[in-house]
């Protein structure tokens, strides 16, 4: 399976999930590609966000310039 094939995401999750012995945690995917990464992760019940370097779409607040942002959005949630 490959992004954005929901697949993909399930089998991410009952991977992490063995892992981490079926603890409760929210999932989040941070990638670069908007349909691929961002979209497909959210559909399937992720938290998402949209690194757009360049910020060539919106400034929505699912989007980062950065991946330093990661730990504000992560302690905020």
């Amino acid at each position: 399976w490959s992004k954005p094939s929901a697949n993909f995401f399930e089998y991410a999750a009952s991977q992490v999930m063995k892992q981490t012995s079926g603890a409760p945690m929210q999932l989040w995917m941070i990638g670069d590609n908007q349909s691929l990464d961002f979209e497909a992760a959210t559909a399937c019940g992720w938290q998402a966000l949209h690194l757009d370097r360049d910020l060539n779409a919106k400034n929505e607040p699912w989007q980062i310039r950065s991946l330093v942002e990661v730990l504000e959005r992560l302690s905020s949630s």
